[in-house]
């Protein structure tokens, strides 16, 4: 037993020895990484990058997953002196041969499609210059407390990577402010976008914070759009509006018919709470009241208002009060539309 125990602890010191000797060896020849050539000039300072994005097109937002789609055009241009020759005439390399700004853009949603090659184009001066099309969808966080009269900023946020807010200086390309594209940002005029339309587009840098103690360079491109609301208004709100109003048909009803009152109350509460499954399609689930929440909230609690008041005066009714049931239901006849018309004014003209 002793002899065997010894032939154990002799073969576990070996494979220790053996493993440490393999691991002193990988750290004495370490793979040697990819070269990566340095930004150029960076001994002058922040390398200029003139940057211009063009949204061409903006097919879908959607509240529900926070996010959109777009089509856009992405143009970046720079210069190198190493890539400076006297031959006339341009020449293109690949992203692999030459320096050139390794962009993302962080709010993407999966994998964006490419459609031009990588390729960069440089000019005997040392300019360089790139440009991809790109369609893709993008996380927007969305404030819908105004909904459905709501706007919201959609941004585009790139950033280089590998590199600081010092090292990268970006400026709007001179050529897009030339042709009118004011920040070297433009949006289409046509959108195949149905339900919003845009009210302006702005640039910026805007550095993109991995850790709390670093940060890269970034430049944020962003178009402000508003939801065209008519879809709502001819669609939800007046169909609410008309449900609403037919709850108050049982206040011309005689109170002593009990069956009819409260069959067109039950109704109308029942339509509503479809309407509010039907809303909930429409927006995320959230931790705060939309408006058109608060206006769903009053119609409800005025339906059941009205069906309360129905059971009051029929209860009046058959106790023999038929005088004062009717006096219930003549006040009722101007208290709710009242008080619906100054609740609607406060959910929807509030700032």
């Amino acid at each position: 037993m002793n002899a065997l125990r010894y032939v154990r602890t002799a073969a576990v010191l070996f494979l220790t020895l053996l493993v440490l000797t393999l691991d002193s060896g990988a750290a004495d020849n370490p793979v040697p990484l990819p070269p990566s050539p340095p930004r150029p000039d960076a001994e002058a300072g922040p390398t200029k990058i003139s940057v211009a994005l063009w949204i061409t097109d903006v097919s879908k937002i959607d509240s529900v997953a926070q996010n959109f789609t777009a089509s856009i055009v992405l143009f970046l241009r720079w210069h190198d002196s190493r890539l400076a020759r006297s031959e006339p005439g341009i020449k293109q390399y690949s992203t692999d041969e030459v320096w050139h700004p390794q962009w993302l853009i962080v709010n993407e949603c999966g994998k964006a499609e490419h459609s031009l090659p990588e390729k960069i184009t440089v000019t005997p001066d040392g300019n360089a210059i790139y440009h991809q099309r790109l369609v893709g969808t993008f996380s927007q966080a969305l404030d819908l407390s105004r909904f459905p009269f709501d706007q919201g900023t959609f941004r585009i946020h790139l950033i280089v990577t590998g590199h600081r807010p010092a090292d990268i200086q970006f400026v709007p390309e001179e050529t897009a402010i030339a042709a009118g594209i004011p920040e070297g940002m433009g949006i289409a005029p046509q959108l195949s976008l149905p339900d919003w339309h845009v009210l302006s587009t702005a640039a910026h840098p805007l550095p993109y914070c991995t850790t709390p103690n670093l940060e890269v360079a970034g430049y944020a491109f962003e178009f402000t759009a508003a939801r065209n609301s008519q879809h709502f208004i001819i669609k939800v709100i007046l169909p609410l509006l008309f449900i609403v109003m037919m709850s108050w048909a049982v206040f011309w009803i005689e109170p002593s018919d009990a069956g009819p009152q409260i069959s067109v109350a039950v109704t109308t509460m029942l339509t509503l709470i479809a309407y509010r499954f039907a809303l909930d399609s429409e927006v995320p689930k959230l931790l705060y009241v939309t408006r058109m929440d608060a206006f769903v909230l009053t119609s409800t609690l005025l339906v059941f208002l009205s069906l309360f008041e129905v059971l009051i005066t029929t209860k009046l009714a058959a106790a023999g009060r038929l005088p004062l049931a009717r006096r219930v239901d003549f006040h009722a006849r101007w208290v709710f539309p009242a008080i619906f018309t100054v609740l609607s004014l406060v959910i929807f003209l509030r700032p």
